[in-house]
């Protein structure tokens, strides 16, 4: 008769690194940032064997929920990036204020003549259309009735 013998898991202390590694950073390590802190720690592991073991364990890092006009990041790009239509209106406003500059500076008038001027100026993703003509046209399709006489 033969004798098995049941050894105990071969991967237990890694498994405990793993888990504790995760936990400290609260959930937000994946299996290659992970890995790395294993590494610096001392610990010879491929990064395979750290994936499936935190499948093993049930380790799902959580993901960040991106905005629409957030763009990966890089050296090129700041940190904080404005939605298209933002950007757009500041590189207008450009035209008219440097950068970073205090509009309390200017008159009222001032600011209303840029205001008009940007308003009448054809936009390409208008179809060459003005603002203030595509608001005129709206604004006349969408009047109120007339009231009646008996109101």
């Amino acid at each position: 008769m033969q004798v098995i013998a049941w050894s105990r898991d071969p991967h237990a202390e890694l498994k405990a690194a793993i888990t504790e590694a995760f936990e400290c950073n609260r959930g937000r390590y994946g299996h290659r940032r992970v890995h790395q802190v294993l590494i610096n720690a001392g610990w010879s592991v491929a990064k395979k064997t750290v994936l499936k073991l935190m499948r093993a364990l049930g380790l799902v890092c959580c993901h960040r929920v991106r905005e629409p006009w957030d763009m990966p990041r890089s050296a090129a790009i700041p940190a904080t990036v404005a939605p298209p239509v933002t950007q757009n209106m500041n590189r207008l406003l450009r035209d008219y204020f440097p950068k970073r500059s205090d509009l309390n500076v200017h008159s009222p008038r001032r600011l209303a003549e840029v205001a008009v001027e940007l308003n009448n100026r054809p936009r390409k993703i208008l179809d060459w259309d003005t603002p203030a003509d595509r608001f005129g046209r709206l604004v006349e399709t969408h009047r109120p009735p007339p009231c009646c006489d008996d109101c």
